[in-house]
């Protein structure tokens, strides 16, 4: 829209565009601008803008979006806007390779010269200091802005200015494809992250901003961010978790599953796991074999290293999913699948059948799916505990830590093909029925016993310490489960 006919003051579009990243991006830069941002984007440009607009901040966002989503352009409308609304200074935009760098600037250019933009917010360049292909100097409202665009890998000297350092950094797809294939490539990238850019920021506070995909590879930089708990990691597919696209205006949902259907005939479909979906552990292709599990008799797994329990909690409706509770031997380092029950439960139907659980195989660790609600089952399993004058059983928490649903579950059937985690014959059974009727492109598939086997591996890597051979609970120690006192009846 051009705005020299449009009867409304450049005030009131001016405070329009400081609310509305839809607003900004449709006065500057209206042939662009098509449709309006999907929720996804609307709740990361309000993560930003707190981030960009408080003092001595030091936020690092990594920002998963997939590949063709317009991630960058963006991103580009983001810049735009802490140029105009935030006290920024000294804005630095790292990219894959220089001519990639020159391409964002020239275009933070365009939008900044804009005639709409112009008209709001003035002319920049009547201000100008110096203007390059790789970096802009210019006066806004008494405050120096510089902002410079630099290839990855290359010398950051120079980036101070006016005494100050960078206090907004982006880093645009800074991985190839090409460097993400390289383990050697991609661990130098990792430490220029981690050294060079790191330091680089102003001791007054400084927001990083990392965007990128996922690669068909584990050297892809974002997935190592998302380990990192200093990192705050927004990953989203192409395809949400109701079923949807992550936004149907610009790619349908019909055409990102033909998509799917193409690459899967190709035998390439881990591309479309990784650069649409952000799934970015599956370098082969995503096949399940039932006839791969690692099944052993229950007689061969008498001798082991300890046994745990894993909940995965739900609802008490008869409409609510099952609840499903499993069990587990450590054998030779191998988690194994013992018993397993699903059904609707209520809280403290759960408890009494984990306790007996307990009891009959002698487990020292309960760990239960600690997201949003289901934290309160471990409350009211210690109250229990601790009225019934139980003792040597551990109680934790576990949770995906920020990977999605899915793509936990896509890890676990990985897992089982290459004999990380075992089974007894009838668990095996159980986990086929599920596994093989798996949609990974929607949430609403039975998997409840999947839930459960996903975090096996975790349990042992995290709480393996608490994990006891012989524990003080289990019925070889002879000792007898007191009934349940009448007055937990009000709290369980």
């Amino acid at each position: 829209m051009e705005l020299k006919n449009v009867q409304i003051s450049t005030s009131a579009i001016r405070e329009a565009c400081r609310q509305s990243i839809d607003y900004m991006a449709g006065v500057a830069a209206p042939h662009i601008y098509q449709f309006p941002f999907p929720p996804y984007y609307l709740t990361i440009f309000d993560i930003l803008k707190e981030a960009l607009t408080t003092e001595r901040d030091f936020s690092k966002l990594a920002l998963g979006f997939p590949r063709g989503f317009a991630k960058t352009t963006f991103l580009k409308f983001v810049v735009l806007w802490a140029i105009e609304f935030t006290k920024k200074k000294n804005i630095v935009i790292v990219c894959a390779n220089d001519t990639l760098a020159k391409s964002f600037l020239a275009d933070i250019k365009d939008m900044l010269g804009h005639p709409n933009v112009i008209t709001i917010f003035g002319n920049w360049t009547l201000d100008a200091i110096k203007v390059t292909q790789t970096e802009i100097e210019f006066k806004l409202a008494g405050r120096l802005v510089k902002v410079s665009a630099v290839g990855q890998g290359s010398s950051l000297r120079g980036m101070v200015r006016d005494g100050s350092r960078p206090d907004f950094i982006i880093l645009d797809d800074i991985q190839t494809k090409e460097d993400a294939d390289s383990e050697i490539i991609s661990k130098q990238l990792l430490d220029w992250l981690y050294g060079t850019v790191n330091f680089l920021r102003s001791p007054f506070g400084c927001t990083y901003v990392f965007l990128a995909n996922m690669y068909a590879t584990p050297h892809a930089i974002l997935k190592h961010l998302a380990k990192d708990p200093e990192w705050q990691t927004y990953i989203a597919s192409a395809i949400t978790g109701d079923g949807e696209s992550l936004w149907e205006q610009l790619h349908p949902k019909e055409q990102i599953l033909a998509d799917y259907r193409s690459l899967k005939s190709a035998g390439k479909e881990a591309i479309f796991w990784a650069e649409l979906m952000n799934y970015g552990n599956l370098n082969t292709s995503l096949k399940y074999d039932p006839e791969k599990l690692l099944i052993r008799q229950p007689a061969e797994l008498e001798y082991h290293q300890g046994c745990f329990i894993i909940i995965d909690p739900s609802g008490r409706k008869k409409t609510s999913d099952d609840t499903a509770i499993g069990v587990f031997r450590i054998v030779d380092g191998i988690p194994y699948s013992m018993a397993i029950i699903n059904e609707v439960l209520t809280p403290k139907q759960t408890i009494l059948k984990t306790i007996e659980l307990a009891t009959t195989w002698g487990a020292s660790l309960i760990a239960a799916e600690d997201v949003a609600y289901q934290e309160t089952l471990l409350f009211w399993f210690e109250e229990f505990l601790t009225t019934a004058q139980f003792s040597g059983l551990n109680l934790v928490g576990i949770n995906t830590g920020g990977v999605s649903k899915n793509a936990g579950i896509i890890d676990v059937m990985k897992e089982s093909q290459a004999h990380e985690i075992g089974f007894t014959p009838e668990t095996a059974l159980k986990f086929n029925d599920q596994a093989v009727g798996f949609n990974p492109l929607t949430t609403k598939n039975k998997d409840d016993i999947l839930d459960v086997h996903k975090y096996a591996k975790k349990v042992v890597q995290q709480y393996g310490h608490l994990i006891a051979i012989e524990s003080p609970f289990s019925v070889d120690h002879g000792i007898e489960i007191p009934l349940v006192p009448e007055q937990l009846s009000s709290c369980v």
